[in-house]
């Protein structure tokens, strides 16, 4: 491609007579540019270093209700209801290690470390956020079971497994599994892995649903317990500690669980408490 040119009109030496020159633009311009530039300063101002992650400290009490540390009274309407942020809460759930993705959100060790020894054993990554989560008992409750299976979170649902729930012969709190890992879910034989699951193998199920669904078919014998669900009877194994992930018990969360006295059998207990009968109910001779 030609370069532009331009006319400049000058005179012959001495004749007056005006003569024509071709110069080029870009030569012109590039002594121009020359002319005006100055030295490149490289700068010295350093990038600021990156803010810390905001850190947040939850509950989660055995009726499976997710409040924030500092909240004094703690019932339905003080905890947490929005669906979307509950779902997005326990889907990132996962144990508080030394290896957790909490440290890969710029969290110290140190801090992940001094929260895991007040009790919040679990943290839920939320961008450059960390949620540390301190459960009352197992870090994920069973809130409600329909036909689509038992409900947790906000709108997640795990499919009820009547075969497979145990119960603590302690305190008897009433488990059953544990979603299984996401990436788990789906696999080419079919079968899900609830050992591996970041909640722990089994989760506590909610005293309201417990009652509802399963206290009129409740039955137990020396061997153990049993109930009623669509037409059939299931066998309710015995927990073993290793079946869950949970924090110490205290004796006002046994209080609380209201079905608990329903699944105290003696016969499982291992000191052979005896019991006494209020209103027909099994309950332990304190």
């Amino acid at each position: 491609m030609a370069r532009p040119t331009r006319i400049v009109i000058s005179s012959f030496q001495g004749t007056g007579w005006p003569s024509l020159r071709l110069r080029s633009f870009s030569s012109i311009s590039h002594i121009s540019r020359s002319s005006n530039s100055t030295p490149h300063r490289r700068s010295t101002q350093r990038a600021a270093p990156p803010a810390p992650p905001r850190s947040y400290k939850y509950i989660v009490d055995i009726h499976g209700y997710l409040y924030l540390s500092s909240t004094k009274i703690r019932n339905f309407t003080s905890a947490y209801k929005d669906t979307q942020f509950l779902d997005f809460f326990y889907k990132r759930l996962r144990p508080n290690t030394p290896t957790s993705e909490s440290n890969s959100t710029g969290v110290s060790n140190e801090e992940a470390e001094r929260f895991r020894g007040e009790g919040y054993t679990y943290v839920s990554p939320c961008g450059k956020e960390i949620n540390y989560i301190k459960p009352e008992d197992t870090p994920l409750v069973f809130l409600k079971l329909t036909d689509r299976g038992l409900t947790y979170g906000g709108t997640l649902v795990e499919p009820f497994q009547p075969s497979k729930l145990l119960v603590d012969p302690n305190t008897g709190y009433l488990y059953h599994p544990s979603p299984p890992p996401r990436s788990s879910r789906s696999t080419s034989t079919g079968t899900r892995s609830h050992s591996e699951s970041p909640y722990g193998p089994y989760s506590l199920l909610r005293s309201a649903l417990v009652l509802e669904h399963f206290s009129k078919s409740l039955e137990w014998n020396e061997t153990g317990a049993s109930f009623e669900w669509d037409g059939r009877r299931w066998e309710i194994g015995t927990l073993r500690e290793t079946d869950v992930l949970r924090a110490k018990l205290r004796s006002r969360n046994r209080a609380r669980y209201r079905p608990a006295q329903l699944f105290r059998n003696p016969a499982w207990h291992p000191t052979g408490a005896q019991a006494v009968s209020t209103n027909g109910l099994p309950l332990w001779n304190s």
